[in-house]
């Protein structure tokens, strides 16, 4: 058996899960199981159909093409049944839209963003896509002054406090093979195959234990223009497949939880830069050191 920690989550599978960390030995028993079933997956109540899969009245059922079925029950396991076409390994959307969707079941609100640590707090990277969220947080691990929490997908969760938290997501960023050589120095870089970008192992802040949400960096939009009544529905549009968030029960209460994140906390933003080279890689994250540190300097 395989025990694996991401998103705050433990996940015991007989199958490896290759992108997520290997669980540590403090970490508890499982939150999801993820088993082969004993046969092909049996009827659910089905509510709505959505691209290749179905929301069903406990959870979500998808399809990926003749490689495998993947079943995802709210109450916080999984089972799966091979295709014809099974390579032994799930396919990469298990990583991300699928825990997503269990994620969202469970009441997280995950977002389309990169997260990282500062000062012992989370900083959440939102923008379009190819705005460079990616580039502004291996910018500010490559300073020093931050650890990795997640890239592309980060989820905020409710905290015991009442301000929202993030867990460690994936322990990896994809980076174009220029910005990734920059941090080779200090960081294992290895092949993505089947993608033009490289996976990057920075330094990542503990897997289990939640990390507070200091605040938002926008990047490509001015935060400064946005009235605070309108933050929380911002931060909406910045939501991991959107239709799909929408769809799952609940989607109330993760609203209040970006609600939290952005009339409460700063949202800051950066404008979209051209990241070429060492120099104005080290500039991108002084930059973002600058207006995050000033920010938390004014609510002290």
């Amino acid at each position: 058996m395989h025990r694996h920690v991401a998103f705050g989550l433990r996940w015991d599978s007989d199958v490896p899960l290759e992108q997520f960390a290997l669980a540590p030995d403090h970490a508890g028993p499982a939150t999801v199981l993820v088993r082969r079933a004993f046969g092909p997956l049996p009827e659910r109540t089905e509510v709505r159909a959505m691209d290749n899969a179905v929301l069903c009245s406990d959870g979500i059922r998808f399809h990926v093409a003749d490689e495998v079925d993947i079943d995802i029950y709210a109450a916080g396991h999984i089972d799966w049944w091979p295709g014809p076409a099974w390579t032994g390994r799930f396919p990469p959307l298990f990583y991300g839209t699928l825990a997503a969707l269990l994620l969202a079941w469970r009441g997280g609100a995950p977002v389309h963003g990169s997260s990282v640590e500062i000062d012992g707090e989370a900083w959440l990277i939102c923008g379009p896509s190819g705005a460079g969220k990616s580039t502004l947080a291996a910018a500010l691990i490559a300073s020093g002054h931050a650890r990795l929490i997640a890239d592309d997908l980060s989820t905020l969760e409710a905290g015991t406090g009442g301000g929202p938290v993030l867990y460690a997501g994936r322990p990896a960023i994809r980076l174009f093979p220029a910005l990734a050589d920059q941090m080779r120095a200090t960081c294992e870089v290895c092949e993505h195959p089947g993608n033009d970008k490289l996976l990057v192992l920075p330094p990542q802040v503990d897997p289990i234990a939640p990390v507070p949400l200091a605040g938002t960096i926008i990047l490509g939009a001015d935060a400064a223009a946005i009235p605070v009544w309108r933050r929380s529905a911002f931060l909406d549009t910045q939501v991991f497949r959107p239709r799909w968030m929408r769809a799952i029960p609940d989607w109330h209460a993760r609203f209040r939880i970006l609600h939290d994140a952005g009339t409460t906390l700063p949202m800051l933003s950066l404008p979209i830069a051209d990241i070429r080279d060492q120099t104005t890689f080290s500039a991108r994250a002084e930059e973002a050191l600058l207006v995050a540190r000033a920010a938390r300097y004014r609510l002290a």
